[in-house]
């Protein structure tokens, strides 16, 4: 095929290609405004009386409901990027690469860091205080429900006694030390005798534990 040929092939080819991506983006956009269009118009109001679930005497205001509708799980935009969390995670990931390979990571992962910024505020000011207001609250425990997606705010003496009913001294002892470390230090000892592989042993070895906590979900 001659070059002049070709040019023309290709560029009937690109703009065959260009004329139906443009016609299936504008299909696409014209039924995201519609369906966005008919949720904003029909989608009815959050019941913030079934979301926020307040068992206290305490009245909250409108952004500490407001906030605690958002869950427990919800994340809140941090203030500057964790570099060090990121770091720390990264070199976690790539123990068990070769040398080479987790530099290349590392650097790739610098490079990132170094043009990250942290993104916009996810919640308002005024929820940021009433955050703050409830987190000095010692009287409360907020905590999300045993089923369904709600948030219940309950006295924490209330919450206190809850807990002592799990601890019933007829089926638990309260030990002189805590056994976390010597648990470890036993389980690591039987990977490192294992006919497991090196590497396998490697990636499950462990240096630090925490102890399960305790904690217990109220029924709404």
């Amino acid at each position: 095929m001659k070059p002049e040929d070709w040019d023309k092939l290709d560029g009937i080819s690109y703009k065959k290609v260009k004329n139906e991506r443009d016609r299936v983006s504008k299909k696409h956009k014209v039924k995201f405004e519609k369906l966005y269009e008919a949720v904003c118009t029909a989608a009815p109001r959050l019941d913030l009386s079934r979301v926020v679930i307040n068992r206290t005497d305490r009245v909250l205001t409108e952004d500490e409901t407001s906030v605690l509708a958002r869950g427990v799980n919800f994340a809140i935009v941090p203030r500057r990027v964790p570099n060090e969390e990121i770091i720390a995670g990264t070199e976690a990931a790539i123990r068990n690469l070769s040398d080479e390979g987790a530099e290349d990571i590392r650097i790739i992962t610098a490079n990132i860091l170094n043009k990250a910024r942290p993104p916009k505020c996810n919640i308002s000011k005024r929820e940021i205080a009433a955050l703050k207001n409830l987190n000095s609250d010692e009287s409360i425990t907020i905590l999300p429900a045993d089923k369904g997606n709600a948030t219940v705010i309950l006295k924490t003496e209330e919450y206190n006694n809850k807990i002592e009913e799990l601890l019933d001294p007829a089926n638990y002892r309260k030990l002189q030390r805590d056994p976390t470390q010597s648990k470890l230090r036993n389980v690591n000892r039987v990977i490192r005798s294992s006919s497991l592989s090196e590497t396998t042993q490697k990636a499950n070895l462990r240096t630090e534990a925490v102890p399960p906590r305790l904690y217990r979900l109220p029924k709404i």
